[in-house]
């Protein structure tokens, strides 16, 4: 799981794009689904994976992942390889 910054939407008070998140989720059976929301928090992956979900959840070392696995026995956080530098 990942969440990428986009400009997208156009925000026009401000005459720009708006800034968010595309978040990214890849499955077992290699599924993958992408979502976008304005926020990158713990909140969003709760919406996204709520606590229903079980087994191991592949992230970079960003603190909202490890909030939300924190009190979670059947959820096992690993680190993804590339972020380890």
């Amino acid at each position: 799981m990942d969440e990428t910054p986009i400009k997208a939407g156009h925000n026009k008070e401000k005459k720009k794009l708006k800034s968010g998140y595309i978040w990214s989720l890849y499955g077992k059976k290699k599924e993958v689904a992408f979502w976008y929301h304005e926020s990158r928090g713990t909140k969003v992956i709760m919406k996204l994976l709520a606590k229903d979900f079980k087994g191991t959840l592949v992230t970079d070392g960003y603190e909202a992942y490890s909030n939300y696995t924190k009190d979670l026995s059947t959820v096992e956080h690993a680190m993804c390889w590339s972020h380890t530098r």
